[in-house]
């Protein structure tokens, strides 16, 4: 899991540099105020989640909050990280629910990835819409 966030945080962050580089002065700034909500906030707060559940889970306090991009790559490029992540997979105790279910770390923790992935497929996408408009011109 840390690799794929780790990854998945790279592209978002070379994405987010395409679009504002090559594509700032095509795409409408509506779609760069989304791309950037996404890199300043909608990625790190789904990075900083998976990080509460791993201090929760373990009932330690051993990470705090990213306050951007680069500091959750910082962080997730930490092998050391594995550790807590397989503990907090085999933690028993913490669960959370939504009212009609109940999902255990290793749920949670998997969407917190999606949430990381999805904040950057969407940078992808809108990179790929700042090419078709250069092409188009």
């Amino acid at each position: 899991m840390r690799e794929e966030i780790l990854n998945t945080l790279v592209q978002a962050k070379e994405a987010y540099a395409t679009i504002t580089n090559e594509y700032g002065n095509i795409l409408p700034e509506n779609i760069l105020n989304n791309a950037r909500t996404s890199i300043d906030s909608d990625i790190p707060r789904f990075a900083n989640n998976f990080l509460n559940v791993l201090n929760n889970a373990t009932k330690e306090n051993l990470y705090s909050e990213n306050n951007n991009i680069d500091e959750a790559i910082e962080l997730f490029s930490n092998p050391d990280l594995d550790v807590s992540i397989q503990n907090a997979i085999n933690s028993k105790t913490y669960l959370a629910t939504d009212g009609a279910r109940t999902f255990n770390a290793k749920q949670i923790l998997e969407q917190c990835v999606y949430g990381v992935k999805s904040g950057a497929d969407g940078l992808i996408l809108t990179q790929a819409a700042g090419r078709l408009g250069r092409d188009n011109r």
